[in-house]
């Protein structure tokens, strides 16, 4: 797999207001809805449209596992894309609103993150990191 693309409002059964959001807070938490993706050491873009797995509160990236220095990486991935970058409420998101956390470590090609507008809302823990040693 080399390119993911999951299409706008897709594996989400609220709809895309701050109202319905607010509304199904507790029943969505209580599901614990999770989006994995493993084990693609060839995966180069993942693009969420709008509104896509609004409702789940899990995001994993992991694709390879490196037993030399135990990391997790993801060697090929230069695209992350989650709903289009806006501005305007009335556009908003809402892709993984009610995840807690949103870590990317050790992508080593990434060039490109885009969350769109109340995209991890509820979020608590953002991590970027990359080692800088590690592509060489």
């Amino acid at each position: 797999l080399q390119t993911l693309h999951v299409g706008k409002s897709s594996f989400t059964t609220t709809d895309p207001a701050w109202k319905a959001k607010r509304l199904h807070a507790s029943t969505t938490k209580e599901k614990g809805c999770s989006l994995q993706i493993s084990k693609n050491p060839c995966l180069r873009s993942v693009v969420l449209k709008e509104n896509a797995f609004s409702d789940f509160v899990v995001f994993e990236l992991t694709c390879l596992f490196s037993s030399v220095d135990s990391r997790i990486v993801c060697p090929a991935l230069e695209i992350l894309q989650i709903a289009g970058a806006t501005e305007k409420e009335e556009e908003a998101s809402f892709s993984f609103f009610y995840a807690s956390s949103l870590v990317l470590e050790e992508l080593p090609r990434l060039r490109e993150v885009e969350l769109g507008c109340a995209s991890f809302f509820t979020v608590r823990h953002v991590v970027f990191r990359s080692d800088s040693a590690w592509g060489r």
